[in-house]
């Protein structure tokens, strides 16, 4: 006869010790990784909204023929939340969403707070870990808040970690540009001019050629309309030029599309006049130099007038490149007087004599040229040593 065991009675406090055991090995299975997290690696924060495809095989849990199998494929590819997927449809809405998390087990990304200008985007972010079922948000809104979480019971911690930034085009192309991290506070700061820079060095087209900055691997930090910004810099652009503190010109190379760009042409050509105006009034009263004047404007209605003073006005220096000119002093109209003769009068040519030019490196005397001085009745006018001056009315050559 084998003895028969005898089970001891369970005391409270071995009660309360399988309770803990059995506490503690559920907390080791929900906090385990789960596929995507097979190597240790968290899942990135991601959007509410899906792909069609990924949407339609949601839709599994739903009869062929159901009503509202539209309005959740609907919610799902956009990732709003509808009136009817709150009234009419939400309890096939409320199947369908727990069993996709609980299939998906994703990490939703939440913008707790976002501060835009025109130079930067600064966000505040949270990330999601359990909930009740797949977050949708409401309608208007970018991206994902808390209160979206809240409403599925989610728990929410900050987000820590690199940021990638990503621009897009007009047709949709995806560029990643750049990674940022979050400062002391948690905010994440993306400066438009390091995304520029950033586009730059990798041999990408500038930030003004691009459409959108997104933040996040699918944009669940949200995205930045490039094209707002440019029209809102468009619009304090024009209001600078009509207080006087924009330059008009700029403003229509800035901005050649814009509504007044013919308007603020008319006014850079005004100011452009003014400035030519104050600086000839300035050369007439010697305080601008009339060849300053002329490389300061290449292109001017007081071109002849500056011209004609400069023919009349000592050379500037270093016009001469070290040469000293000569003054009228040095170029008077008295003869030159008589010198003695230096050489040897034996040396020098008979006045008979025709006086010959020879090139350098002449190798005998029929390479030389016999000169003879021009006649005293040449009714040529001779001019002045040092007169260098184009001959036309006041110095200037005709056909300026």
């Amino acid at each position: 006869m084998e003895p028969v065991a005898v089970q001891a009675p369970r005391t409270p406090r071995m009660r309360r010790i399988t309770l803990l055991a059995a506490l503690c090995g559920l907390l080791m299975v929900f906090s385990a990784p789960g596929p995507a997290n097979a190597k240790g690696r968290a899942k990135a924060p991601q959007t509410s909204a899906l792909s069609p495809a990924d949407a339609e095989l949601a839709l599994a849990t739903l009869a062929a023929g159901d009503p509202c199998r539209d309005e959740v494929r609907a919610g799902l590819v956009s990732g709003e939340r509808t009136p009817e997927l709150t009234t009419r449809c939400a309890r096939a809405w409320a199947r369908t969403a727990g069993r996709l998390y609980r299939a998906e087990r994703p990490r939703f990304g939440l913008v707790d707070r976002r501060q835009e200008s025109l130079a930067q985007v600064t966000v505040l972010l949270s990330t999601t870990r359990y909930c009740r079922r797949w977050i949708l948000r409401d309608g208007g809104r970018g991206g994902l808040i808390p209160a979206d979480a809240r409403r599925e019971k989610c728990s929410i911690r900050r987000f820590r970690g690199a940021l990638p930034v990503y621009v897009i085009d007009a047709e949709g192309a995806r560029v990643r540009a750049l990674e940022v991290t979050d400062a002391e506070d948690g905010r994440y700061i993306v400066r438009y001019s390091e995304v520029d820079a950033a586009l730059r060095l990798r041999g990408q087209a500038p930030l003004e050629r691009w459409s959108y900055v997104e933040l996040g691997e699918t944009g669940w930090a949200g995205r930045v309309d490039l094209r707002e910004i440019r029209t809102e810099l468009a619009e304090r652009h024009r209001g600078w030029v009509e207080r006087g503190r924009g330059v008009p010109a700029l403003f229509v190379i800035r901005h050649p599309e814009h509504r007044d760009a013919d308007e603020v042409r008319l006014l850079a050509e005004e100011a452009r006049f003014l400035r030519q105006s104050e600086d000839y009034q300035a050369v007439l009263a010697g305080e601008m130099t009339p060849r300053r004047f002329l490389d300061r404007y290449l292109v001017s209605r007081f071109h002849r007038s500056v011209r004609s003073l400069e023919s009349f006005l000592p050379p500037e220096p270093g016009e001469f490149d070290g040469k000293v000119p000569l003054t009228d002093e040095d170029l008077g109209s008295a003869e030159a007087p008589d010198l003695p003769p230096t050489v040897d009068s034996a040396a020098s040519p008979a006045p008979s004599e025709a006086a010959s030019v020879c090139p350098p490196g002449a190798a005998n005397d029929d390479e030389c040229t016999p000169s003879t001085p021009p006649s005293p009745d040449d009714p040529r006018p001779r001019r002045r040593r040092g007169d260098d001056r184009p001959p036309g009315f006041l110095g200037v050559p005709s056909g300026l």
